[in-house]
């Protein structure tokens, strides 16, 4: 069955329009239809990510799963972080008072229904990609060095709280750092403007655990392929090594651009080039973040 407008996934979650697509998952907003009263479609407070379930006989497991497959493993392998690892990093109380670095997933938000494996959760603002072209400078400038390292500590501290669940995110890139959900139509937060919001992490489909049965995972050197996003990789991950908490915390590759402007990454370009070839010009907006941020 297709996605369409109307349709209710477990009798419950009820799709109202495509938000975007996705290597991995469809988004729509929706509306839970046992919540009390109700919101206008444009102000849903939930968003659904859907992956298509293989076709029913097709063959599974063996030596190598198929697309299909391994897309709809990593919704469920993020339904698994959700429930078992990130459980209160939602809260505002997460991070010891520091707020929530991750979406609000509601009970009954995983399932599969109609050839598709769906997971709820909270939506939000807009990501680091549109924060840049909303508040960057003219002429493709990036944003103000105090902005940029403000969103640079808030990244940080996120994917500290990550490393202390066990987690390894892996995919850093601007487009999975989103600011807090839009306040709605017609609030006082609308009205006047609201401060600059925490960042959530969102898409966790390739995140890893370092730690199994209580031991550290082996690191293995030269041997793993990139993982994540091939232009914000660290340099050791381009060389092929295992992921680490130190290549996630390299976010100045993520920042970097914000300071800079559209450039992707400090590799440039499509992201072929790692960040060893990276251009004197970027290194110097490495070098600013880095004072930016300070002491943290």
């Amino acid at each position: 069955m297709e996605l369409s407008q109307g349709l209710r996934l477990k009798g419950r979650w009820e799709l109202i329009a495509p938000l975007g697509e996705g290597a991995c998952a469809s988004v729509w907003t929706i509306r839970d239809t046992r919540a009390p009263g109700g919101v206008a479609d444009d102000d849903a407070t939930l968003v659904a990510k859907l992956s298509r379930l293989p076709p029913p006989g097709a063959k599974k497991g063996g030596k190598k799963k198929s697309e299909a497959e391994r897309v709809a493993d990593a919704l469920f392998w993020e339904h698994q972080l959700y429930a078992c690892h990130l459980r209160g990093l939602e809260e505002a109380s997460a991070r010891g008072g520091g707020g929530a670095v991750v979406p609000k997933v509601p009970a009954g938000a995983y399932g599969e229904e109609h050839g598709w494996r769906f997971l709820v959760m909270e939506r939000l603002g807009h990501d680091l990609t549109c924060e840049l072209a909303l508040h960057g400078g003219a002429g493709g400038a990036g944003l103000a060095p105090a902005r940029a390292a403000a969103l640079a500590r808030a990244a940080l501290r996120a994917l500290a709280a990550l490393h202390q669940r066990n987690v390894l995110f892996v995919d850093v890139k601007p487009e999975n750092f989103c600011l807090a959900a839009p306040a709605r139509s017609g609030s006082a937060a609308a009205a006047s403007g609201a401060a600059l919001p925490a960042l959530r992490l969102i898409d966790f489909g390739v995140a890893e655990l370092y730690m199994l049965g209580g031991r550290h995972k082996a690191f293995k050197s030269g041997a793993a392929g990139c993982a994540g996003t091939p232009a914000y990789c660290s340099l050791a991950a381009h060389g092929g090594d295992a992921v680490s908490r130190r290549d996630d915390i390299e976010v100045r590759l993520v920042h970097a651009r914000l300071v800079g402007g559209g450039r992707k990454g400090l590799g440039g370009g499509d992201g072929v080039r790692t960040r060893s070839a990276s251009s004197p010009s970027a290194r110097c907006v490495a070098r600013r973040l880095r004072r930016a941020l300070g002491q943290f």
